[in-house]
């Protein structure tokens, strides 16, 4: 997926968005809170062939906007902060399944 991305979205910089992030499995889900003090934080990316990316994107995710309810993840469109808390609309993949019993990761990195 890595080289996928290198040829259709470049790297903006780090940001955030209030939520809450969870170890899933061998990766992790994210879902949105809401709450100033809960951040997930990841990279942000400007895209280029949006439909087609997100096609993709969406595929990889497990997210099928007929089927919101079985999906994986679903993409949302939500407020994210940039440096200086710049903020900025951009679609996020979120967890869309429970997350009870799941470990939380209170740092918001799944990488540290």
């Amino acid at each position: 997926m890595s080289g996928f991305l290198t040829q259709y979205a470049k790297n903006i910089e780090e940001g955030y968005f209030l939520g809450r992030l969870y170890q899933i499995s061998w990766f992790p889900g994210a879902v949105f809170t809401g709450v100033a003090s809960e951040k997930v934080f990841g990279t942000v990316f400007q895209v280029q062939h949006m439909s087609l990316v997100l096609k993709t994107l969406d595929a990889y995710e497990g997210f099928d906007e007929k089927r919101l309810e079985s999906s994986l993840f679903v993409r949302q469109l939500i407020t994210v902060y940039l440096e200086n808390n710049r903020p900025l609309k951009a679609w996020v993949y979120l967890y869309n399944q429970t997350v009870k019993g799941k470990r939380r990761i209170d740092s918001g990195y799944f990488i540290e």
